[in-house]
C-alpha cells in the first residue's frame, strides 16, 4: 500500500511539471488535495478499527474516505477526457499546418517547376509526412493505443519537434493517468474488501451486538443479537428507533418486568463516565443473559451474552456450599447462619428450639448393608424429618448421623418436646431400602434460644449435653437442657483428665475375689476386681468409669494395663492358682484379644 501512495505521488509530481493544458495544474492540485484527504480518512479508519470502534470505522469508511475517493477519480478523470481535448487541439493544428504549408507550396509553383518539384520532395519528407505520422499516432493515443511509436523527431527545432515532443509527453502522461486509474480503482477494490471485512467480522462475532448513533437510531446489528433475543430475521433495520428495539426484547422478560425494562436500560446509559455498566437478565425460557452497555463517542452499544450455563454452575456452586450433597438439606455452615438469625429474631417469651438428633444403630447399617444403603437411609430420615416440620422451620445435616433442625413457632419447650417424640417415632419406623427392611432410633437434645445461650455457639454446646444426656440415659427420648447438665459434663470432663492421668501412672488397683471349690472347700483361683484410686474420689468400681473409657476410646489401653497387672499378680502365686479377668465387650468386637492375652503372658514371663 505504501509503495503504490508512493508511485502515486510521483506520477503526479511529473504530470504537474509536463502539462499539457493550462487548467492541468488546477486539476492536478485538486487531485492532490482530495489524494491527501482520502489518506488522512482511511488512516483513522484503520485506528478506529484498531481501537475496537467498529461502528464508527465502518461510518467512516462509507462516508468521509468513499467521499475523498470519488473526488480524486472525478478530477481524475476529467484530466484525462482535458489531456485528450488538447490532443485533439494538437491534431487539429498538426492539420492546420499542413494545410498552411500545402498551399504554401502550391503558390510557389509559379517559380518554377523544379523549385516546386524540390518543395514538394521536401514538403513530402520532412513536414507532410512527419505531420501525418504525428496525426495517426495522436488519435490512435486518444483511442486508448498506448504502446505505438510516437515518431522520433524532438532534435527539430521547428513546429514540427514542437509538435513531437508534445505528443512523447503526452503518450507518457496519457500512460501514467491511465496507471494511477488503474491504481485507484484497486484501492477502491480494497477499501471495498475491508468493509466487507468489517461486516463478517461483526456478523460473525459469538456475542450479540447492536450499535446505536446519539439519536438512538439503531446503525449496525449481528445475527448473533438477533438469536439470543429471538428476533424475528429482517425485522430489525436501520435507524429503528432504539425504544422498538428495546421492548422487543423485553418481551423475553419476566411479565411484572417488562415495563421497567427500558427505564433500567434508559437509567444505565444515563451514568456519567465512560465505563461499560453491565446488567444481568432472567428470561421467561430460563436463560441468563448479560448485557453490558457501552458508550461511544457518537452514541451507545449494547454487547449480550448467553450466560446461562455459568450461571447454573455459579448456583450449584453456592448451593453446594451452603447445602449437604447427600441430602439437600441445610449444612453445618448454613445452619450456623440460621441461628444467628434465630437469636436475632427470638427473645425469652417466644425463643427458638435448637434441636440436635443422632442416629442410633446408624453405624450398624453402615457395617453390615454397606454405604450406598447407609447414604440412602439418610436420604430417607432428611424426607421424614422434612416432613414433621413448618415450612419455616430449619432442617440441617451437621455431617455423619447427625441431624438438627431450628423449630420457631409454639410455646416452648413444650413444642419442642412435641416434636421430639414425632421425631423419635418416625426415625423408629421401619425403613426399605433395596429390598432391606432396616430399623433404626434416634436421640433428641434441645436448647431454647436465647434462653439457654446469646451466641450461636453456646445454643449447639447445650443442645449438645441435652443429647449426651439422653444417650447417656439409654438413648431414644428427647430432652431439653437443663443448666445441671452442665455441672454434669464439667464433672465428666474432670473425669476424662483423672483417667487419662491413671493410665499413665499406677492410678489402679486389682483386687481379688476367691473363687473356691464347693466339693472341697479350697480356693481354686481368684476373680480379678479392677479398682481406680481416683484422687478425690477414692475408690472407683468399673461401672463409674468403664463407660466413659468405652466412649472415649480408652478402653483398649485399660484393658491390657488390666492384663498385665494380673500377669504380674500370677506369677507370685502357686501355679495351680488361676485368675479371671472382666473385659469390656468392645475389646471383642474390635481387638484381637487372644493376641492381647498371649502379648500379656509373653511380658509378664507366664507360660501360655
Amino acid at each position: 500500500m505504501r509503495a503504490t501512495e508512493a508511485q502515486f505521488e510521483t506520477q503526479l509530481e511529473r504530470l504537474r511539471t509536463e502539462l499539457l493544458g493550462q487548467t492541468s495544474p488546477r486539476r492536478i492540485d485538486r487531485i492532490e488535495r482530495h489524494w491527501q484527504e482520502y489518506r488522512a480518512s482511511l488512516a483513522e479508519v484503520d485506528s478506529l478499527m484498531e481501537q475496537g470502534n467498529l461502528r464508527r470505522a465502518a461510518a467512516r469508511l462509507q462516508g468521509p474516505t468513499m467521499a475523498a475517493m470519488d473526488a480524486a477519480q472525478d478530477e481524475l478523470k476529467a484530466l484525462i477526457a482535458e489531456t485528450r481535448a488538447e490532443a485533439d487541439r494538437l491534431s487539429t493544428r498538426v492539420d492546420d499546418e499542413y494545410l498552411k504549408t500545402r498551399n504554401g507550396t502550391l503558390s510557389a509553383v509559379a517559380v518554377g517547376l523544379i523549385a516546386t518539384l524540390l518543395a514538394v520532395f521536401w514538403t513530402a519528407r520532412f513536414v507532410s509526412q512527419p505531420l501525418l505520422r504525428i496525426s495517426s499516432a495522436m488519435q490512435r493515443l486518444t483511442r486508448g493505443e498506448d504502446d505505438i511509436e510516437i515518431p522520433h523527431l524532438s532534435q527539430r527545432e521547428d513546429e514540427i519537434g514542437i509538435l513531437s515532443r508534445a505528443a512523447e509527453s503526452f503518450r507518457g502522461k496519457l500512460v501514467e493517468t491511465r496507471l494511477l486509474a488503474h491504481d485507484l480503482d484497486l484501492e477502491r477494490l480494497r477499501l471495498e474488501a475491508s468493509g466487507a471485512q468489517l461486516r463478517a467480522t461483526v456478523h460473525n462475532m459469538p456475542l450479540g451486538l447492536a450499535m446505536f448513533d446519539h439519536q438512538g437510531k439503531l446503525v449496525i446489528w449481528n445475527a448473533a443479537f438477533e438469536a439470543i433475543w429471538v428476533i424475528p430475521e429482517n425485522w430489525l433495520h436501520p435507524d429503528q428507533p432504539q425504544e422498538s428495539v428495546l421492548a422487543e426484547m423485553a418481551r423475553l422478560t419476566p411479565k411484572e418486568q417488562r415495563a421497567q425494562f427500558a427505564q433500567t436500560v434508559q437509567a444505565r446509559l444515563a451514568e456519567e463516565g465512560a465505563e461499560a455498566r453491565c446488567e444481568v437478565w432472567r428470561l421467561t425460557d430460563e436463560r441468563s443473559i448479560s448485557g453490558m452497555f457501552q458508550p461511544t463517542p457518537d452514541g451507545w452499544m449494547l454487547i449480550c451474552e448467553d450466560i446461562t450455563e455459568r450461571v447454573t454452575v455459579e448456583e450449584r456452586i453456592r448451593k453446594l456450599a451452603r447445602n449437604d450433597s447427600l441430602t439437600g438439606l441445610h449444612n453445618r455452615l448454613s445452619f450456623q447462619e440460621a441461628i444467628e438469625a434465630a437469636l436475632q429474631d427470638s427473645d425469652a417469651e417466644n425463643p427458638a428450639a435448637i434441636m440436635f438428633i443422632d442416629l442410633d444403630r446408624f453405624k450398624s447399617v453402615n457395617d453390615t448393608l454397606g454405604h450406598p444403603v447407609g447414604d440412602a437411609l439418610l436420604r430417607q430420615v432428611a424426607a421424614r424429618l422434612r416432613w414433621l416440620v413448618r415450612e419455616n422451620d430449619v432442617v440441617a445435616r451437621l455431617g455423619g448421623d447427625e441431624f438438627a433442625i431450628i423449630q420457631y413457632a409454639g410455646p416452648q419447650p413444650e413444642a419442642a418436646l412435641s416434636l421430639g417424640d414425632r421425631i423419635i417415632a418416625q426415625l423408629s419406623s421401619p425403613f426399605e431400602i433395596d429390598g432391606h427392611i432396616v430399623q433404626i432410633g434416634g436421640s433428641v437434645g434441645v436448647a431454647l434460644a436465647p434462653l439457654h445461650g446469646d451466641t450461636p455457639e453456646d445454643v449447639q454446646k447445650h443442645a449438645d449435653l441435652a443429647l449426651y444426656a439422653v444417650k447417656e440415659a439409654g438413648k431414644g427420648h428427647c430432652r431439653v437442657f437443663d443448666p445441671e447438665m452442665n455441672a454434669r459434663q464439667q464433672e465428666l470432663h474432670g473425669l476424662e483428665q483423672a483417667l487419662r492421668h491413671a493410665l499413665k501412672s499406677d492410678g489402679f488397683t486389682l483386687n481379688y475375689q476367691p473363687l473356691i471349690d464347693l466339693e472341697t472347700g479350697r480356693v481354686r483361683g481368684a476373680e480379678a476386681l479392677l479398682r481406680w484410686r481416683h484422687p478425690t474420689k477414692g475408690p472407683l468400681s468399673p461401672a463409674e468409669f468403664v463407660p466413659l473409657a468405652e466412649e472415649l476410646g480408652l478402653i483398649q489401653p485399660l484393658g491390657l494395663k488390666v492384663l498385665d497387672m494380673a500377669c504380674q499378680a500370677a506369677m507370685q502365686w502357686p501355679e495351680d492358682m488361676t485368675i479371671s479377668v472382666n473385659l469390656s465387650p468392645l475389646q471383642f468386637h474390635r481387638y484381637d484379644v487372644a493376641q492381647d492375652v498371649l502379648n500379656a503372658l509373653d511380658r509378664s514371663g507366664l507360660p501360655p
